[in-house]
């Protein structure tokens, strides 16, 4: 049985709920968990054989000369590479990294995700405000009174940051996820994928595109605080039995404050469930949680990321504060 230390103000009914939750994945499914830092020493996945798992090819028809990440440098990870990618096929997923960016832009920046650039950087449309992340003095704030980036709000003791909208193709960030989560799975998972690695290697977003069940449904969960995920962290979750009504491969992505899960499509696993009713509910994440940062009830949506077509979203980050100190604010210009 899992053991940790609840959160305030969660009800008796909720924790019921979650602990049948727990129960339902430890029974049903294979759990691996990999957990990266920004920095320190690399960690190798695949062999020397080079063999690219995305279009099978090998030298001398492609070469793998570029660092290929396992999970996106841009969520926290600069050590865990993988051997088992091409170079042409590393350039292309590097296509979607702009989608990925974009996408998860004020989460990376509230939960200060160390990425290959540093933390994120968030502007005003017109450019005279914005807000960085410097390590010897926390959040620095350029605030234009003509065109303002903070919002100020003492009463209520929030902070609010409003940025330029960011610009995205929802499929194509779940075409990242999809990627990351089939670079994880072990050689023997990729005959369950096959159809995946078709899509994952085709140009374009919709060519051999192919159904997750869910109509590419992401659930998105944020816990506010002080980074309560301390690391970013990965869950697969692979189904044990063909009497488990659920999907056959979940992928759960982990950073500073948010969670992201999406199912991983497998029609050859989970065609079985055709013409079943199923709950798809949230995988529990209280456990991989710093209880000692949340500073608030965990919140979750779902995020439909079914359309290729170009969407916005605003880059908006919400800092709660328990006091002002006098100067520490500085001065607007």
């Amino acid at each position: 049985m899992t053991v940790f230390n609840w959160p305030k103000n969660v009800s008796e009914q909720d924790r019921a709920a979650v602990a049948r939750a727990i129960a339902f994945f430890q029974d049903g499914y294979e759990i691996h968990v990999t957990r990266v830092e920004a920095g320190g020493y690399k960690r190798y996945l695949g062999d020397e054989s080079q063999i690219c798992r995305f279009c099978q090819r090998t030298k001398p028809a492609v070469t793998f000369k570029k660092n290929a990440h396992a999970i996106s440098e841009l969520l926290g990870n600069g050590v865990l590479l993988t051997k088992s990618e091409c170079d042409e096929c590393n350039a292309r997923f590097g296509l979607l990294e702009a989608d990925l960016g974009a996408f998860t832009l004020a989460e990376r920046l509230a939960g200060q995700v160390l990425g290959k650039k540093g933390v994120p950087s968030a502007k005003t449309t017109a450019g005279f405000s914005r807000i960085d992340f410097k390590h010897d003095q926390g959040y620095v704030i350029e605030n234009n009174i003509g065109d303002p980036i903070a919002e100020l709000d003492a009463k209520a003791k929030t902070l609010k940051i409003k940025g330029r909208p960011q610009g995205y193709r929802p499929l194509a960030v779940f075409k990242a996820f999809t990627k990351m989560a089939v670079t994880l799975l072990a050689d023997e998972d990729l005959p369950n994928v096959s159809r995946a690695l078709r899509w994952l290697r085709a140009d374009g977003l919709t060519i051999d595109q192919i159904d997750d069940g869910t109509r590419y449904t992401c659930i998105k969960g944020y816990t506010p605080g002080l980074s309560p995920f301390r690391q970013t962290q990965v869950l697969i979750l692979k189904r044990k039995r063909a009497d488990v009504l659920g999907p056959g491969i979940i992928f759960v992505v982990m950073f500073g404050g948010t969670s992201y899960q999406i199912i991983v499509p497998s029609p050859e696993l989970d065609a079985r469930l055709i013409g079943k009713t199923i709950t798809y509910s949230s995988v529990p994440l209280y456990p991989f949680i710093d209880q000692d940062a949340v500073m608030g009830l965990t919140r979750q949506s779902r995020v439909s990321l079914a359309s290729p077509d170009l969407a916005r979203t605003a880059a908006e980050v919400l800092f709660n504060f328990g006091s002002i100190e006098p100067g520490d604010a500085g001065a607007e210009s």
